[in-house]
């Protein structure tokens, strides 16, 4: 029974771990604001600015329940600072999810730009 609940702590550390170094990436990426083309040949050639953005936002759901395992399954809630452990914790999700409005408000707008 231990050796599993240790197993569990250790897959939930290591899936976050990757989850939250991949984000760290994206952000970099995004933050860098290359105008390199990456796939120029492609029906809508986009920066790599723009598709570590939209990277950023399909991760949002794989991101939050990461977050969500890390946090249950190894005990941020009975740590002495829980705040600041559980806003760390949740940090990469909701950076992804910023993302994901983003995109979400982008398309809305153009929605409603083609409409008007």
């Amino acid at each position: 029974m231990i050796q599993k609940n240790r197993a569990g702590k250790i897959l939930a550390a290591a899936v976050y771990g990757i989850g939250a170094a991949i984000t760290l990436i994206l952000c970099i990426l995004f933050l860098s604001h290359s105008e390199a083309i990456l796939f120029p040949e492609a029906m809508l050639p986009s920066q790599a600015w723009e598709l570590a953005s939209g990277w950023l936002a399909l991760g949002f759901v794989p991101m939050l329940l990461a977050s969500l395992a890390f946090y249950s399954v190894c005990g941020i809630r009975e740590t002495k600072h829980r705040l600041r452990n559980s806003l760390l914790t949740f940090l990469p999700a909701a950076v992804c999810g910023g993302f994901l409005l983003f995109w979400a408000g982008t398309w809305c707008a153009g929605m409603f730009r083609t409409f008007a």
